[in-house]
Order: structure tokens, then C-alpha cells, then sequence
């Protein structure tokens, strides 16, 4: 039992370690490209796109815009200082490509000026140059007369969706390969001390606990053969080894009890078919759904238990039906809440275009149910939804003998946040830029805000999902036009014309919750102006 043990522990340390060499090489460069992405991404979200298309030439480096946007840059490189060089850049029809700014200081000498043609750029700055782009990394480093570097680039859209410029960010190869290098020695070194250590921890246990295990296997073959009757005397200093003892002989003791309501070869085809599920998870983008009803805290004082419980259950049932009909998985029911998500299990190439439509199915349900129970005397149950889209963990969670399969991750608190934000600006159905990307073109849609959700830093565009394509109202769409208006005067600091935008709207919308927000915030910022360093967020400081 010895010899076996070392050559199995030398056996697996060496296998192990060959393996985890090459493959942690591979996981490191992949999450480090993971990684440029998601900072490319956030990083595109928050530039001025107005701004930046105020910048074409050399003379536009004078603009107060440029500067901005050029200490924005160099905001994102602090932030990450693993980056060498963050910049916006411009790819004209004919796949030229030019500096728009960049973050180098202006005295030095690898500063690129606007409107600078870079021609070494390389086919992804021009294959991401499109609108629906998402981030995309360099495969492999590439070179350039600035250094060796690894890249990611990404489009930036105006309000439209049309690309107005793209971002690219450079990690300098030396960077990589000294994460890698130190990774890497550290694995080895852990690796190697962890085998040694093992390996003569196993040789010194296995002499102790060679002989009983002999005795209890024979045991066991006397179990499988469900001689029951013999008891075996086994002594032993190792707890294990007794806690085994133990349990075989309880084992006995049921199966002695059991034997005697079913036949004995019964038992035994019963022992073989054992079997015990997994634990398992994988990384999956996915569009989460958040429900919850409008004012249920009054709504259950008012009401009796009873009652409450059947007015949930028609209102859990309408939901949960829409949501399995629009292809989404049920995650679970929090209280008067409801959790789902799309593209997973089952893979889904339009999961968040499936659960916008879904949450605005969900929503005129719950419309309309509130209408019956006013009619009934009853008091309405009107639901709020928060969709997010993203890379979350998904799979079977929990622990052995209870499994959920559940989705886990920034991505799927941010849909929970959204689904509470409904609350502040009065709405039904508020989405998160990722989600608007990629479903826009079948739902219509109201920018309503910039937002710093409690527990986050990053600023989330949000937008407010109104019904799907083509199905909007001429009232609709006139308030949509005047309110995106006023918020784009508004991200231009330009409160006093928004004010006048939204003031109107506040006449012939006297009811819109988003409106009256923004005009207070307007008329604050008209009095006290916003940091510089503002580019339009607003902090929420409760859930």
C-alpha cells in the first residue's frame, strides 16, 4: 500500500504539474484578454460621444473637449495601470485608420496628435469598426514602433447606434509575460512542495492504515455477498478507520432489517444502483430577470393571508407562463419576486431579445390582472422588472444532498438593482446598456439615465423598455425625442436648454416620473454645476 501510495502521488504531481504548465499559460493569456476587454468596455461607455466627434484634426486639440477627453484616458489608464496606452481612434471607408486622442502627455514624444494616420494598425482596430461590435482582443502580441503590446479594441456608438470613433487600450508584453512568468514559478513551487510533503505523509499513514483496511474490505465482500451474520473485531488508533468500522456495521444492521421485507438479491441489485449527482458550473453570458410587485408591503397588510396567497398564485402563474413560453428558465421565487434568465441551459443566440420581450409580455399581464382585481375590490398587484446582461457562473449550486440550478455574479446583482431602480424613476421595465445592445432593434426603448447602482462604481447607462418594435404611439415617440433630447443637453452640460425641453414635457406629461426627475436635477445643476470630472452619472446611495 506504500509503494503504491508514492508512485500515485509522484504519478499525479507529475501529471498534474505537466498539465497545469500548459494550461495555465493558456488560462493566464485568455484572462488576460478576458480582462482588456471588460476594461475596454467600461471604458467606451463613459466617453463623450459628442464630444468626440467635435475632435478630426491637429487645431481640434485646443478644444476644451479634447482635453477632456484626453484626461478621461488618462483617468483609465490610472485605474489600470497594467495599460500602457489608452485612445480613441477613427477608420475612414477606405480602412485608414487615425488618432482621435490618446492619453500620452502632450510633451511626449509618443504622443499621437488627432487626425495622425496610423498605418500599422492591425485588422481587428477595423473588423470591431462597426456598429453591434462587442470588445475583442489581440489574439497574440503584436508590434508597432511604440513596443511590443497585447490590445483590445471596441466601437463607440452615439445615441443612434452609429460608431462615432472606436477605443483601444495596449497592455505592453512585458507586462504579460512577467504575470505569466510569476504565476507560473509559483505553481511549480507550490506543486512541487505540496507533492513532497504528501508523499511522505502518505507513506507514514498508509502503514497505519494498511492492515485494518484489509480486514474491513474483507468485511465488505462479506457485505456484498450479504453474509450479514458475521461481526469482525478490528483495532485501530485511526479515527477513520474506526468511524469506517462503525459504519459498516451499522450498515449491516439496517440491511439486516431490510433484508427482511424484500428478498436479498433485491437488496443487492438496490446497493449497485447508487448513484449521486454532481456539482458543476461553467461561465455563460446570459439576460437575468428580476420581478417584483409595486407596493407589496401595503398591499399584504391589507390584505388576508388567504386572500394573498391566491392573488400570488394568479399572478406567479401568469408570469412564470410568459416567461417559459419566451424560452426562460425559472430560477427561483423570492418572495413576491421572481428571478429567470435566458441562455442557459439552453443555449439561446437571442437571449436578451427573448427576455425584453418576455419582461413586456410580463408587465401587460400584470396590467391587466391589476385591472380584474380593481374591478374585483381587490387591491391591484402591478410588477417592476430589471433586466442585465452579461458573463455569469451558472450551474448546479449547493452542496451534496441539495442542488439549485442557479446563475451567480456581478452581472445578476446589477439586474437586481435595475429591478429596484423602478421605484426612484417611476417605470416598469428598466434595462441596462448590454441588454439594450443587443436587443434594441426589436423593442422600443427611452434612455432615461447614467447610473452608479448602490454597491458599484461602474456607471450604467439604463434604459426604459416601452413595447416592441414598431408598436409605439405618436405620443409615445414625441416623448421620447424630447426627453433623449433634454438628456443629451444635459450630458453637455447644457441644463439651462434642458431645462426648457423637460419643462414642457412636464405640461403635457405631468405623470412622468422621469421627467419631474430630471427637471429637479437640472435646475440643481443649473445652480450648482457638477465636478468637472462629471460625465453624467448619478450616484444612487440606496438599493
Amino acid at each position: 500500500m506504500a509503494a503504491a501510495f508514492a508512485i500515485t502521488v509522484i504519478g499525479t504531481a507529475a501529471f498534474i504539474g505537466a498539465t497545469t504548465f500548459f494550461a495555465a499559460r493558456s488560462f493566464i493569456r485568455e484572462s488576460t484578454r478576458l480582462r482588456l476587454k471588460d476594461i475596454a468596455t467600461l471604458a467606451a461607455m463613459q466617453v463623450n460621444v459628442a464630444e468626440a466627434s467635435r475632435i478630426h484634426v491637429r487645431e481640434d486639440e485646443k478644444l476644451p473637449e479634447y482635453m477632456r477627453l484626453k484626461a478621461y484616458l488618462e483617468r483609465v489608464r490610472q485605474i489600470n495601470p497594467e495599460l500602457r496606452f489608452a485612445y480613441l481612434y477613427r477608420v475612414d471607408n477606405s480602412g485608414n485608420v487615425f488618432c482621435v486622442v490618446e492619453n500620452e502627455p502632450m510633451d511626449s514624444p509618443d504622443m499621437s496628435h488627432a487626425g495622425d494616420p496610423y498605418p500599422d494598425a492591425t485588422p481587428l482596430t477595423r473588423k470591431v469598426y462597426k456598429a453591434g461590435a462587442k470588445a475583442e482582443a489581440e489574439q497574440d502580441f503584436w508590434t508597432d514602433q511604440w513596443g511590443v503590446y497585447l490590445s483590445s479594441y471596441i466601437p463607440v456608438l452615439d445615441a443612434s447606434g452609429k460608431v462615432e470613433c472606436g477605443l483601444g487600450i495596449d497592455m505592453s508584453a512585458k507586462a504579460v509575460l512577467d504575470f505569466e512568468r510569476r504565476f507560473l514559478y509559483s505553481l511549480i513551487g507550490l506543486g512541487v512542495f505540496t507533492a513532497v510533503i504528501v508523499l511522505f505523509a502518505s507513506l507514514w499513514y498508509s502503514r497505519r492504515i494498511s492492515r485494518p483496511l484489509l480486514l474491513l474490505a474483507d468485511d465488505l465482500g462479506r457485505v456484498q455477498r450479504l453474509e450479514l451474520d458475521t461481526n469482525i473485531d478490528i483495532h485501530s488508533s485511526v479515527k477513520e478507520v474506526v468511524l469506517m468500522r462503525e459504519a459498516i456495521q451499522k450498515m449491516k444492521s439496517s440491511l439486516r432489517s431490510f433484508r427482511k421485507y424484500v428478498p436479498a438479491d433485491l437488496v443487492a441489485d438496490l446497493m449497485a444502483l447508487g448513484q449521486e449527482a454532481r456539482l458543476s458550473a461553467e461561465k455563460r453570458e446570459i439576460t437575468i430577470l428580476f420581478t417584483d410587485i409595486q407596493d407589496f408591503t401595503t398591499i399584504s397588510e391589507k390584505t388576508s393571508p388567504e386572500l394573498l396567497v391566491e392573488s400570488l398564485s394568479v399572478y406567479f402563474d401568469r408570469l412564470t407562463r410568459s416567461i417559459v413560453d419566451g424560452k426562460g428558465t425559472v430560477d427561483k421565487y423570492i418572495g413576491d419576486g421572481i428571478m429567470a434568465f435566458w441562455g442557459a441551459p439552453r443555449q439561446l443566440s437571442d437571449h436578451a431579445v427573448q427576455a425584453c420581450l418576455t419582461a413586456i409580455k410580463c408587465r401587460d399581464h400584470s396590467r391587466c390582472l391589476a385591472e380584474e382585481q380593481r374591478k374585483a375590490g381587490k387591491v391591484p398587484m402591478l410588477t417592476r422588472i430589471g433586466l442585465n446582461t452579461g458573463v455569469a457562473i451558472i450551474g448546479n449550486i449547493g452542496y451534496d444532498e441539495r442542488l439549485n440550478y442557479t446563475a451567480m455574479g456581478d452581472m445578476v446583482n446589477l439586474g437586481s438593482r435595475l429591478e429596484a431602480l423602478n421605484k426612484y424613476y417611476g417605470t416598469q421595465i428598466l434595462i441596462s446598456d448590454s441588454t439594450w445592445k443587443l436587443a434594441k432593434d426589436s423593442i422600443e426603448t427611452r434612455f432615461i439615465d447614467i447610473v452608479s447602482v448602490k454597491g458599484s462604481s461602474i456607471p450604467v447607462r439604463i434604459y426604459e423598455v416601452i413595447c416592441g418594435r414598431g408598436d409605439l404611439t405618436s405620443e409615445q415617440a414625441i416623448l421620447v425625442a424630447d426627453y433623449e433630447r433634454a438628456m443629451e443637453l444635459y450630458l453637455a452640460r447644457r441644463f439651462k436648454d434642458a431645462i426648457e425641453v423637460l419643462d414642457h414635457l412636464a405640461h403635457t406629461h405631468a405623470d412622468d416620473c422621469p421627467v419631474s426627475l430630471m427637471l429637479e436635477r437640472n435646475r440643481t445643476f443649473l445652480d450648482n454645476p457638477p465636478p468637472a470630472e462629471w460625465l453624467g452619472e448619478f450616484v444612487m446611495t440606496s438599493k
